[in-house]
């Protein structure tokens, strides 16, 4: 259970520290280049980390599972 528990902490860290870089990158490319209205990224704020972390959910484990199989190094 603890394990469980500094994973889950792990995780969402990971989550805190990546979501403002790729909020930095993606903001000015949405409103400068795609030509997003502030509503049109107001909404992208708002599902682009909740999709971010479900996909996160999911992907991680998958990656840790091909890293130990060697499948990638």
């Amino acid at each position: 259970m603890i394990a469980l528990k500094s994973k889950l902490k792990a995780y969402v860290r990971y989550n805190l520290l990546t979501m403002p870089v790729i909020f930095a990158i993606y903001l000015p490319y949405n409103y400068f280049w795609i030509g997003y209205t502030p509503f049109q990224l107001v909404k992208w704020l708002l599902t682009a980390a909740l999709f971010g972390a479900g996909a996160n959910l999911i992907l991680q484990p998958w990656i840790t599972w091909i890293h130990k199989r060697g499948w990638v190094k």
